[in-house]
């Protein structure tokens, strides 16, 4: 079992799992000159890529009428266990039907699975994503789910959790992790009925349904998943992270079936706000366009947007606003992922500094509440391509005060602003429903 969190651990790990999201990644904006459209040819920094898969498209699942906003509540994954509640309340008064969650692997296996899909093996603890999960459904509102932080028992390097954090990044095992995927898929696929422990949130029928998987996060810079490259400086991140993907896919497809004729869709990429390359990790430019060319197994991409400048204002930044028609580009350049969705799990701004906020990033309260009203209603938004524009986050915390709440629950203008873009916003179209 594990021990709840206590409020200041609590605290601190929503902080982590912030600094982990890699919001504002860059502390200015960049400033370099998009490529070519062309395909770029491997250099020293921009390793060779896998060849194109010659497998075909996944799904495209491009059904949305334009962008839809969604809010991620983050201190779900991370704050006390009876804080729960109170915290979907003040989700679900936000008006949404999306919300992103994060499932941390340690804390619901922190010890080895002696059946590892069987989501009732006793090594297993449910009792937080239950909750959230049943809390979901019965508020109508969709989850996109996240999963990362390993467990020590199923690094690669057999790691523990680094001193001072509460997010493992070492790499899983490939098996363990599609084991895991396809667990938390059976678990939530809408037919499964735990012989386990219940929450007191869900019925005696089957668990509710988490249909939207978001395969890792930011798996392309070393808080999150690491190594990012060995001493040869070979690009092993990105060689583990396509081998995920192609091992997770058809594990959590066969688990999580058609419901209602609505097939299970997984993301791939999460790419981070990331201008530029280093050896802590490839730019968002090159992760993507490796990823894309590979045979990394996904329905659509995800990609996190945190720009310095207003969503209106020209940048040449990757990713920005203003590149949004070239990320769909980029998808577009290869043939087999030509048309494929793109899926934006993560933006926002912020109105004050944080452990990931350059000074320069840093909005009033005016301007943020501006900004998001702006961000929804830009053209280059109202596509079929992009089914989701999701806010982070619905409250402040240390690490990234980017939320629609201040951290005592105070609204900020961006939350009525929020609330307002919602209730204009429609239906959910088939392509987000569970």
């Amino acid at each position: 079992m594990i021990r709840p969190l206590r409020l200041v651990t609590a605290i601190v790990f929503a902080a982590l799992l912030a600094l982990a999201a890699g919001c504002g990644a860059d502390d200015g904006e960049s400033t370099e000159a998009p490529p070519a459209e062309a395909p770029a040819e491997p250099t020293a920094d921009a390793p060779a890529v896998p060849p194109i898969s010659e497998a075909g498209p996944q799904a495209r699942f491009l059904d949305a009428p334009g962008v839809f906003p969604g809010v991620q509540a983050d201190q779900l994954a991370s704050g006390p266990l009876e804080e729960i509640d109170t915290e979907m309340v003040d989700l679900a008064a936000t008006g949404t039907k999306v919300s992103r969650f994060t499932i941390i692997w340690y804390q619901v296996a922190p010890e080895r699975p002696a059946d590892p899909t069987n989501p009732d093996d006793p090594a297993y603890d449910w009792s937080r994503t239950d909750r959230i999960a049943c809390s979901m459904a019965d508020a109508g509102i969709t989850a996109i789910v996240s999963s990362f932080s390993t467990p020590q028992w199923a690094t690669v390097e057999n790691m523990p959790l680094p001193p001072g954090t509460e997010v493992n990044p070492w790499r899983p095992r490939v098996q363990d992790y599609a084991d895991w995927m396809q667990a938390v898929a059976t678990r939530y696929s809408g037919g499964f009925v735990t012989e386990g422990p219940r929450s007191d949130k869900c019925d005696d029928g089957p668990l509710p349904r988490f249909r939207h998987y978001e395969l890792w996060n930011e798996p392309h810079i070393e808080k999150t998943l690491k190594p990012q490259f060995d001493d040869a400086g070979n690009p092993v991140a990105l060689e583990h992270y396509i081998a995920m993907t192609k091992a997770a896919y058809p594990a959590v497809k066969q688990a999580n079936g058609a419901l209602d004729g609505r097939t299970a869709i997984l993301l791939g990429g999460s790419g981070a706000p990331r201008s530029s390359s280093s050896e802590t990790g490839m730019s968002a430019r090159e992760w993507m366009r490796n990823v894309l060319r590979s045979d990394a197994m996904f329905d659509g991409y995800a990609q996190h947007v945190y720009p310095a400048a207003a969503p209106t204002k020209e940048t040449p930044a990757f990713p920005s606003w203003s590149t949004v028609e070239e990320m769909l580009r980029e998808i577009d350049a290869v043939e087999s992922r030509a048309g494929m969705g793109l899926w934006i799990t993560e933006s926002g701004y912020t109105t004050g500094r944080g452990a990931r906020t350059g000074a320069g990033a840093v909005r009033t309260v005016d301007d943020q509440a501006q900004f998001l009203t702006d961000i929804y209603s830009l053209p280059q938004l109202q596509s079929d391509r992009i089914p989701i524009v999701m806010w982070f986050n619905l409250r402040d915390h240390i690490a990234w005060p980017g939320g629609l709440l201040f951290e005592d629950k105070t609204p900020k203008p961006a939350y009525e602003e929020f609330r307002a873009v919602t209730a204009a916003s429609g239906g959910l179209p088939e392509v987000l429903k569970r």
